[in-house]
């Protein structure tokens, strides 16, 4: 419960995102935690990453410049998908370890499961908050996802009030 207070009273202020990596971690083991804005009709904005500086170079610099229009992620948003959490894999087509955006991008950023909370914001907006394990991590359980889910209501909440 405290986590969930520190998550609360941080909302607007710079100790948000270490206090939402807290309480999703209560419930869910993740490597890292990417959060992104995605305006209509523009580029995504990062918004938090905890990755070193080539990581973040490739998975949130070269990613804006243009394969995040492959994401799955980011095509559930763009096609209306409701909000709540979803595996990467999941959304994505049937020969995507063949796509041009596995190719590209995907399979440089060393992950081996991602999970993103698709948050959408009344002004169309959407925000994605991405959980990626490590390429030796074991992928997200259905257990994951269903804690996950079950909280998603607070967090999502708690995303659009910062």
């Amino acid at each position: 419960m405290q986590s969930l207070a520190f998550l609360l009273e941080s909302v607007g202020g710079d100790r948000f995102p270490t206090a939402l990596r807290q309480v999703i971690k209560l419930i869910c083991d993740f490597d890292s935690l990417i959060a992104t804005r995605y305006p209509p009709n523009q580029p995504p904005v990062s918004l938090h990453q905890d990755l070193d500086d080539v990581q973040a170079a490739i998975s949130v610099q070269f990613y804006a410049t243009g394969p995040y229009l492959l994401d799955p992620l980011y095509l559930a948003c763009k096609s209306n998908e409701d909000p709540g959490v979803y595996r990467t894999l999941d959304l994505a087509p049937e020969a995507f370890f063949r796509s041009e955006y596995y190719r590209t991008f995907y399979r440089n950023i060393r992950i081996s499961d991602e999970v993103g909370l698709l948050i959408r914001h009344p002004s169309h907006e959407w925000f994605v908050i991405s959980l990626a394990r490590g390429p030796r991590q074991k992928k997200f359980s259905p257990e994951d996802l269903m804690a996950l889910q079950s909280l998603f209501p607070i967090l999502s909440t708690a995303v659009l009030k910062h």
